[in-house]
């Protein structure tokens, strides 16, 4: 609904700011050579990336997925703009902290990625394998 705009855009503006904080708490220089920082992902399920705003009929909308863009404009590959590898809620990119701002960058030392859904990442038996070999060393 129109009316509630400016709740949306002043929430959104909270989380915006609430993620540059994140981003800059992980970015922190630290010694970690006895610990190194490892990661668990998905790699192999298609993940949404980007938002596409679009215009229709005076009205802007926001899509999460490239199914969802009434008026696609020649030449746009949607699902290679809107979806990239990951497990279904975070992306490869963005687990490994890839940015296009290097100074957010995180310092993964050891990724390891399984063809997993991210609700079931904890449940699969390679998970627990490589989790129990990285505790036991």
């Amino acid at each position: 609904h129109p009316d509630d705009l400016p709740t949306y855009k002043a929430f959104f503006e909270k989380q915006i700011v609430r993620a540059k904080r994140f981003w800059e708490a992980l970015t922190i220089k630290q010694d970690h050579e006895d610990a190194p920082f490892i990661v668990f992902g998905g790699d192999c399920k298609r993940t949404p990336d980007k938002l596409v705003l679009e215009h229709i009929n005076e009205e802007k909308v926001l899509h999460l997925k490239p199914s969802q863009i009434q008026e696609p404009q020649p030449g746009i590959d949607y699902k290679r703009l809107m979806v990239a590898p990951g497990d279904g809620q975070v992306t490869k990119a963005s687990l490994l902290g890839r940015t296009k701002k290097p100074e957010y960058g995180v310092a993964v030392d050891y990724p390891i990625f399984l063809c997993e859904n991210h609700l079931k990442l904890t449940n699969n038996i390679n998970f627990q394998d490589n989790l129990l070999h990285i505790l036991l060393q």
